[in-house]
Order: structure tokens, then C-alpha cells, then sequence
């Protein structure tokens, strides 16, 4: 009873037909679809390209009921969407307050939410400033992209061993200090070769800041609420990635268009950051996690 379905790839976001996606069943795939032969799946009987260009396909008819008509018959019931918006932020304002609890949790949490909006500056900025700023080709700026790339992966995998050893605080603040020295380097920079050792130092950086903060969350969050306080990070990285590459672009329009205006405020973000992490004692935070977990166990079992 098993089949075995031998395809090949048409082409799929990599340009085919000059398009990065595909809307519609060119005849590649038509092709390849008519392989396929099972008693659940319907036939594909002729298909070809129409005068104006258009692909087509027939299949054969396949008697039953609409789908649509299924699945209305077996819906659960369902609130209203007034109801699951207020349902959401309820479960919202209930995470952050019990973030109030973990004092520790909580101003990290803040202190992501100032240092990942750098980050998302950055990343989301960094193509343009090189192009805009250092007056680099298209071609340097993708070099330039995939080496950052690179260097961020030996940041994550380096940086986790480095965390283990110097702890968790110690680590996001070097992290730390090293996009305040990029943010330098780059609004310094007149030529390539400096702005390449600030992107490097941005790639390194950009891999050990989002591993250390995942294991910071991971070790500052009760056990049992792991998933709560993970989504309310993610939610402040989400933040983040907004009003960053925003405050980027208003202080580069209030400055009539100047980059290095911009990349320096940026690095504000950065020292915030800083200043907050330096606040959080992880000791104390993880024995308020456990002490919770804890507490919170002992009242199921009562």
C-alpha cells in the first residue's frame, strides 16, 4: 500500500518564467503532476498553453461534496472576532503581570526590547547604508551580506560556550559593547576597510545576541510558564523590529538624509541596553523562577 512518487523541482522561487513565485500551474509542473497516479487523487487528462499566453489544465471530474460544506458541519463553536481580540490582549496584560513577579525577568525583558531595536536597525538598514553612506556597489553589498552571515553563525555557536563560562549577564553586555563599538566603527568609516571590520563585528554580535537572550528567557522563566514568557519576548523582539528601523528613518529625515546621524543614534538603543542588563542579577532571578514553579505545583496537588 505505498506509493512512491518520483518528482523534481520546477524551479520554485529560484526565477523560473523571470518570477520569484509561482500564481498559476505552468506546464512544467502540469508535466510533472501527470505522474501521479492514485485512486485518491484526480486525474490530470490534457493541459497545454492557451493563444493569450495562459496555462490550462482539465481533470477529471470527481463527484462528491464541497468541502466547504464538511467542514461547516463539523465546526466546534467558535467566539466571535470581538471576542477573540479581547481574549488575546487579556492573555496579554495576564503575562505581563505575572512578568512583575520576576523582577529580574521583567527588566530584561525591557532591556530587550531597547538593544534588539538596534539590532533590528541594523539589519534591516545595513544594505542601504552601505550603499547610501559607503557608496558600495550592489554586487560589494551582497559580498558584504553573505560575510555578515557567516561571521553571525560563529558568533551564535562561539558565544553560547563563552556564556557558559563568563555567565549569562556578562555575555549579553559584551555583546553589547560590541555593537556600541560597530555603531562607532561604522559612523567613522570613509573607506571599505574599516566598514568591513564594523560588519564583521556586527555579524558576530548579531549571532551571540539572539542565542544569549533565548537561554537568558529560558533560565529567568518559571518551568511551568516557559511558553508564557517566550512569547512575551518574542513579542518585545517583534516591537523592537518596528520602532528601531523607525526611529533610524525619522532621525535620517530630520537630518536632511544623513546616515551616520542615523547609525549613531542607533547606537543609543545599544547603551540603554547596557545600562539596564547591568541591573539584573541572575541568581536571584532564577531562584524566583524556581521558588514559583515550585509554589505553583504544591497548589495543583492541594
Amino acid at each position: 500500500n505505498t506509493m512512491i512518487v518520483f518528482t523534481s523541482d520546477h524551479g520554485e522561487m529560484l526565477g523560473e518564467k523571470n518570477r520569484s513565485g509561482k500564481g498559476c500551474f505552468y506546464a512544467p509542473v502540469i508535466r510533472i503532476s501527470t505522474i501521479i497516479n492514485h485512486p485518491a487523487i484526480a486525474k490530470i487528462l490534457d493541459g497545454g498553453v492557451a493563444p493569450d499566453g495562459r496555462p490550462w489544465y482539465a481533470m477529471e471530474h470527481v463527484s462528491g461534496r464541497a468541502i466547504t460544506d464538511f467542514v461547516r458541519e463539523r465546526a466546534l463553536p467558535q467566539a466571535s472576532a470581538d471576542g477573540i481580540v479581547r481574549t488575546a490582549w487579556a492573555r496579554l496584560a495576564a503575562t505581563v503581570h505575572h512578568a512583575r513577579n520576576f523582577r529580574d525577568l521583567a527588566r530584561f525583558l525591557v532591556c530587550t526590547l531597547f538593544y534588539q531595536a538596534g539590532i533590528a536597525a541594523v539589519i534591516t538598514l545595513a544594505a542601504i547604508y552601505a550603499q547610501e553612506a559607503m557608496r558600495f556597489t550592489t554586487e560589494q553589498t551582497l559580498v558584504l551580506i553573505l560575510v555578515v552571515n557567516l561571521t553571525a553563525a560563529c558568533g551564535a555557536f562561539g558565544f553560547g560556550y563563552l556564556q557558559d563560562r563568563i555567565g549569562h549577564v556578562r555575555a549579553i553586555a559584551l555583546t553589547l559593547c560590541g555593537w556600541i563599538l560597530m555603531v562607532t566603527l561604522a559612523y567613522l568609516a570613509e573607506g571599505a576597510a574599516l566598514f568591513w571590520v564594523a560588519a564583521n563585528i556586527a555579524g558576530l554580535c548579531m549571532g551571540a545576541s539572539q542565542s544569549a537572550g533565548r537561554a537568558m528567557v529560558g533560565y529567568l522563566a518559571p518551568p511551568s510558564r516557559l511558553a508564557e514568557f517566550f512569547g512575551l519576548w518574542g513579542l518585545a523582539v517583534k516591537l523592537a523590529s518596528i520602532f528601531g528601523p523607525l526611529t533610524y528613518g525619522l532621525v535620517n529625515w530630520l537630518s536632511g538624509g544623513n546616515h551616520r546621524q542615523a547609525i549613531l543614534f542607533t547606537g543609543a538603543y545599544f547603551v540603554i541596553g547596557l545600562l539596564l542588563i547591568s541591573g539584573v542579577d541572575v541568581a536571584r532571578g532564577r531562584r524566583s523562577a524556581l521558588r514559583s514553579d515550585r509554589s505553583e505545583r504544591k497548589a495543583k496537588f492541594q
